[in-house]
């Protein structure tokens, strides 16, 4: 049962298209796992690993991703209405078809599709919807 999994080793796992809405995945090794097309509707993933994940086209509406390792991971078409994100660690993530670069920095903590950097406010922004 993947909806309660807190700190467990999920590393590499194929869970794309599941369904893991309100899932419990706290601290969990998720890295690289293929969560592409993933319901992850209000799931606790605050201080996992998803470094190198696949998101693509996941749906984060309100999850929780405080402190979490989204370092690498293709976020292309992934929705984040109301996600927490305090603190999660966004540096080289791929935000559309291609990988924007503008670097990481106190204000800059990745870039939207169309270059411009997304800001820690605009993180902050999403976390408190």
């Amino acid at each position: 049962n993947t909806s309660r999994c807190p700190l467990c080793n999920l590393r590499g796992a194929n869970l794309s298209g599941l369904n893991l809405r309100r899932a419990y995945l706290r601290g969990a090794d998720l890295s690289g796992v293929d969560l592409s097309g993933a319901d992850l509707f209000r799931a606790d993933l605050s201080e996992a690993n998803l470094k190198g994940a696949n998101l693509k086209g996941a749906n984060l509406t309100k999850a929780h991703l405080s402190k979490t390792n989204l370092s690498g991971s293709n976020l292309s078409g992934v929705d984040l209405s109301g996600a927490y994100l305090f603190k999660a660690d966004l540096s080289g993530a791929k935000w559309c078809d291609g990988l924007c670069t503008c670097g990481t920095s106190d204000t800059c903590v990745g870039c939207a599709c169309d270059g411009k950097c997304i800001s820690v406010d605009v993180c902050k922004g999403l976390g408190s919807q």
